[in-house]
């Protein structure tokens, strides 16, 4: 027989989420915007299991947290009872108006907020560097170029306006494909192929016709040999 004295506790399965950008409503493609995902009101006897999850419209991007990085889409797990604030970046991948949604889902409940950023292209300062004046066809030779960016996720690729030949950027051809990614693992990281902070990259040429003009396109700028 149960005491008088007995409580029945309950428990509140609702809570709430904010979402906002610490760095204000404007981005650019590929340089790192803080933003935090909130939640309020969140019961710490709620045994269920809780999710995040990611998504983006009108434009394309990933998040960062906790040095992982997650795609449109993708949900993982987070702590908010020992946390009730998510901190991570989000990392444009295109121009013009983006809308991150971020939801957390429990068992029976799920709450969303949203943000609209306007995003622009990146300016980055490139100069080539150590350039010979003059090679032979299937002769290789070494240049570099000068980047100096903080953004992540960089590609370069290489193409042939006269001439042909290859680029080779790491040890991979410039001139297939979408490129080579010089991507940084987290911002302020070096990124693949440069010898250090700031941007030096490495690129080997190899002329397999004369008169040629190459353009790398970091920002698609051309230099002449």
């Amino acid at each position: 027989m149960s005491s008088c004295d007995d409580e029945l506790k309950l428990v509140s399965r609702d809570f709430s989420v904010t979402l906002k950008s610490i760095d204000g409503n404007t981005a650019v493609v590929g340089k790192p915007i803080n933003c935090t995902l909130t939640i309020s009101d969140l019961d710490p006897d709620n045994g269920d299991q809780i999710l995040t999850r990611f998504e983006v419209r009108d434009g394309d991007g990933v998040i960062l947290v906790d040095n992982n990085e997650y795609s449109p889409g993708e949900t993982f797990e987070y702590d908010f009872k020992a946390n009730n604030r998510l901190d991570f970046d989000f990392i444009p991948a295109t121009e013009g108006e983006a809308y991150i949604v971020m939801g957390v889902a429990s068992e029976l409940v799920t709450r969303s907020d949203s943000i609209k950023l306007k995003v622009s292209s990146p300016e980055i300062n490139i100069r080539f560097q150590n350039v010979p004046d003059l090679m032979l066809v299937s002769e290789e030779a070494e240049f570099y170029l000068q980047l100096d960016t903080e953004l992540y996720g960089v590609k370069a690729s290489a193409r042939f306006v006269k001439g042909s030949g290859r680029v080779y950027i790491s040890g991979y051809d410039a001139t297939r494909g979408e490129g080579v990614a010089l991507e940084k693992k987290q911002p302020g990281d070096v990124p693949a192929g440069c010898d250090r902070a700031g941007g030096d990259r490495v690129y080997r040429f190899k002329p397999l016709r004369s008169a040629s003009e190459r353009e790398c396109n970091d920002t698609s700028k051309s230099m002449r040999l």
